[in-house]
């Protein structure tokens, strides 16, 4: 079966827990250095090392981004990070500076290196540049079609990731320099201002076309959930989706049904329940969804709207000033503690209560009329938006709350009379043996069945670990403390875990820095003009 990788954000450790127990094969985050999305919550250097060892304990590989520009006053405090990401054992770096990569494959070479999408590579050539210096993988740009990948895909031995699901980016892959005009804050250093999310007028020749602002320069959210096999048969191996700014919940449910659709096509099965797959993935977030550059999609731009629509879920019918109450027709159910939108007004509430024919009710449901307080007047015949379903919240809440991830391993328990126990755990490579503190004693009335041995090492429900073999060799008549069983086994699992997790031992590179100071002569005078007329001034000046 192909080897497909689910690539899941994490802008907190709660984010990073939902992704994985959500079917996430590898999480990308940022520390709260270098990280192209300053505004994220982001993980200190104690929550990064956690986060690797959550991830490890689970299979799961963390990839660090550092993708944003450096000046050279800050790379020492940039080799100090990176020494300490080698140390936490981070499985990759990603990166768009290409001095650094060049930087790292020289002073850091354990580390794999991914390629930013910052980093605008487009075409097989710049594929195959970054081949040859030696990186790992390369995230394709947001502009390229299924076509480019796939031909790419089909000439490179590299690994090449694509984002599947969110947020896209008017600019070219995040070149974007219109948040440091406008909003003063550097998009390229992880501060982008999202000046593509407000409203503009388009004017021709200092007139005005449009008669009010418009979101003209707001894309709508990537979605290719529908074309999945079709990336996998282009030869993606890494499917990414988008969204560190994005709540836990959000990040639960878009990864569970990517999940699910990936290993459907794997399998050569259908996903069930398409439809309501690509609800809730609505309902979580979007701004409407797009197939974007990648599917050759046109319909890209939100224009009416730049934030989150949710789904429709109704129209009013009536609002009465005086009882400030607005009634819906539902077309859609409705719940207590679900959150409505209506785009008129820019207005947003949570519903806390809800009336049917005067009733309270905890649900209205498709063609019910219900009513609802509220202060702010809205038009009759609005449509209005369900932005936050408190089931689907709940739903997804309830899907990382639990350990759903178990590691197999096999155990071996063995021993003879007077002599003590032996416990020996085999994991991947990695193997862990206890001998205990106790003899094994001749059974005085009942020895120890060799079952009730097998059921208390099987008792694993609060590790990520499960036993898939266990082999008991224990005399006839034996008879042996089951209080010593399970400290054995919670012994052996706890050093099997820290095995697993531990940190490297690495030493500080002997860095060679290197700096050629040329004098600089000033050659002449430089004039700044504006038009044609100054530039003939200029030119008849002696």
């Amino acid at each position: 079966m192909q080897n497909i990788e689910l690539l899941a954000p994490a802008g907190s450790y709660e984010a990073l827990v939902a992704a994985v127990q959500n079917g996430a094969n590898a999480i990308y985050l940022g520390g709260n250095e270098f990280s192209a999305r300053a505004f994220a919550t982001n993980f200190n250097r104690e929550e990064l090392q956690a986060a690797v060892a959550y991830g490890h304990l689970r299979n799961v590989k963390i990839y660090v981004t550092v993708n944003t520009l450096y000046e050279d006053n800050q790379f020492e405090k940039l080799q100090d990070y990176l020494l300490f990401l080698q140390t936490i054992k981070v499985d990759a770096l990603i990166i768009q500076d290409i001095g650094l990569m060049s930087f790292v494959k020289q002073y850091f070479p354990d580390f794999e290196i991914h390629m930013s999408t910052q980093t605008s590579i487009y075409n097989l050539s710049a594929v195959k540049y970054f081949e040859d210096a030696g990186v790992d993988r390369v995230v394709l740009a947001r502009e390229n079609t299924l076509d480019e990948i796939a031909d790419i895909c089909q000439n490179t031995i590299l690994d090449i990731e694509v984002f599947v699901h969110g947020a896209l980016c008017m600019s070219y892959s995040g070149q974007c320099l219109m948040s440091s005009m406008i909003a003063k804050r550097s998009g390229n250093k992880g501060a982008c201002g999202q000046p593509c999310r407000l409203a503009y007028k388009l004017q021709k020749d200092s007139m005005n076309l449009d008669k009010i602002p418009s979101y003209l320069l707001s894309p709508k959210d990537l979605c290719t959930f529908e074309n999945i096999g079709q990336l996998i048969d282009a030869g993606v191996t890494s499917f990414k989706i988008e969204g560190r700014m994005k709540r836990p919940e959000y990040v639960a449910t878009i990864v569970k049904q990517y999940r699910e659709a990936i290993d459907a096509y794997l399998k050569n099965t259908t996903v069930n329940a398409f439809e309501q797959r690509i609800k809730k993935m609505k309902q979580m977030f979007n701004r409407g969804f797009t197939g974007g550059y990648i599917l050759k999609d046109q319909n890209f731009v939100a224009k009416d709207y730049p934030g989150n629509r949710g789904i429709e879920v109704g129209t009013v019918i009536d609002y009465d000033k005086h009882r400030k109450i607005v009634k819906i027709q539902l077309q859609d159910k409705l719940k207590q503690g679900d959150r409505i939108n209506f785009k008129s007004v820019g207005f947003t509430r949570t519903i806390t209560k809800l009336y049917l024919f005067n009733n309270l009710i905890n649900q209205g449901n498709a063609g019910d009329i219900v009513e609802i307080e509220l202060n702010t007047p809205v038009k009759k015949n609005e449509t209005v938006y369900k932005v936050i379903d408190i089931d689907l919240i709940n739903e997804a809440l309830a899907s990382y709350k639990n350990e759903n991830i178990k590691n197999t391993v096999t155990m071996a328990f063995s021993g003879q009379i007077n002599e003590p126990a032996r416990l020996t755990i085999n994991y991947k490579d990695l193997k862990v043996e206890k001998v205990s503190n106790l003899l094994i004693e001749s059974a005085a009335k009942l020895p120890l069945d060799p079952q009730r041995i097998r059921q208390q090492l099987g008792k694993l429900g609060n590790t990520v670990f499960k036993a898939n073999d266990i082999t008991i060799d224990f005399p006839d008549n034996g008879f042996f403390s089951i209080k010593e069983i399970n400290e054995m086994r919670r012994q052996a699992i706890d050093e099997l875990s820290n095995m697993i997790v531990k940190v490297k031992k690495v030493k500080k590179p002997m860095i060679k820095t290197k700096h050629n100071h040329i004098n600089k002569q000033i050659k002449g005078i430089v004039v700044k003009i504006y038009n044609l007329a100054q530039l003939k001034a200029l030119l008849t000046e002696e």
